[in-house]
């Protein structure tokens, strides 16, 4: 994830007069911007604060303080400046985290129509990443691929083709590559980050292990299961020791070696073993209430009921089913799929206790 430097900007005081002398405007007093570089400085040992917190998997006090930054920047009417769009686009990063992308997207997008944006291409190269991370969320994926596509060659032209903050934006794209299909793609993109990771002695082996379980994901969708298992057991333990928004990680690759554990004959306790592994995961690093968590609860509810634990399956199916239709809009796959599979299973568990 890209990140921003928080700016402070000091005002200097290099004198005090009672009137202004000439044409230009009265200089501000000095202990007016005294009290300035102290609101400002607050501010930024504020921002410092949220990003421990997110840091320390703090999520949820995370985006209340960012909350209170973005209100406190409007309070004071510090809304014309990189100040404030960083700290929308802190707030944005933030509330996506949580799933509350329905929050999310307009705070991007007040970011994204201010005047800097459109010229400070460090700036909007960011903004575009959050943006396209919370279509791809959607599963908008052309309107993801358009954006994604503008913030890679945003970050390359500044940064490189071969840099962190590069290989990070072109795995988010190829993520949105894997949802239209765009198999092969995607997979030069993951295979491209990885290699940056590698390279690199300064990365956290947690990015590594990241960009490992999706290159697997990808290897998936491609039905070549046997060279994805072997990649997610090598991520697994480079994401242990992951914290906060970055155990998601940790859980896709729980999810990913379940799924396949699932498709293997003989391996579904295995498999529900590893599905319970990711949901715990995703539950301590996320809340209780997440697109992600009803993920693990739908996947799950197949491995139960492939195993004719119907009640358990259908507890699983409609907790999964209560999160979708409260945070995913009623024409998105994943929330129609989880209604049907309840259904389902809501007909199969009645007509056996009539017998």
């Amino acid at each position: 994830m890209q990140h921003g430097a928080w700016i402070v900007v000091a005002v200097l005081a290099s004198g005090c007069r009672d009137k202004p002398t000439g044409d230009g405007p009265a200089a501000a007093p000095v202990v007016a911007r005294v009290a300035q570089d102290a609101v400002l400085e607050d501010l930024a040992a504020l921002r410092e604060q949220i990003e421990a917190q997110d840091r320390d998997g703090q999520l949820g006090p995370a985006v209340a303080n960012a909350e209170r930054l973005v209100a406190e920047l409007r309070a004071r009417k510090l809304t014309g400046d990189r100040r404030f769009a960083l700290a929308l686009e802190l707030l944005g990063r933030l509330l996506f985290h949580a799933g509350r992308w329905k929050e999310a997207e307009p705070t991007i997008d007040e970011a994204l129509a201010m005047p800097i944006a459109k010229t400070d291409r460090e700036l909007r190269s960011m903004l575009l990443f959050d943006q396209g991370s919370i279509y791809s969320g959607q599963r908008r994926n052309d309107e993801a691929i358009a954006v994604m596509q503008e913030s890679l060659a945003l970050t390359e032209e500044l940064h490189g083709k071969d840099s962190f903050d590069a290989a990070n934006t072109g795995e988010v794209l190829a993520a949105v590559y894997d949802y239209a299909g765009r198999y092969a793609e995607a997979e030069v993109l993951f295979r491209r980050s990885i290699a940056v990771h590698e390279k690199d002695s300064d990365a956290r082996p947690v990015d590594l292990g990241r960009a490992l379980a999706n290159l697997a994901l990808n290897l998936e969708y491609q039905e070549r299961d046997d060279d994805a298992l072997v990649i997610y057991r090598r991520a697994l333990p480079l994401l242990e020791q992951a914290k906060g928004s970055d155990a998601t990680g940790l859980a896709e690759a729980q999810a990913g070696l379940a799924r396949i554990l699932h498709r293997k004959p003989g391996k579904l306790k295995e498999s529900e073993a590893a599905f319970r592994q990711a949901l715990a995961t995703r539950r301590a690093a996320l809340g209780d209430e997440h697109p992600s968590v009803a993920m693990d609860y739908h996947n799950l509810a197949i491995v139960l009921e492939d195993q004719r634990k119907l009640d358990d399956a259908l507890a699983a199916c409609e907790s999964s089913e209560e999160m979708r239709r409260k945070l995913l809009a009623p024409d998105h796959p994943h929330r129609l799929n989880t209604e049907g599979t309840c259904e389902r299973l809501r007909k199969i568990v009645r007509l056996r206790r009539r017998r």
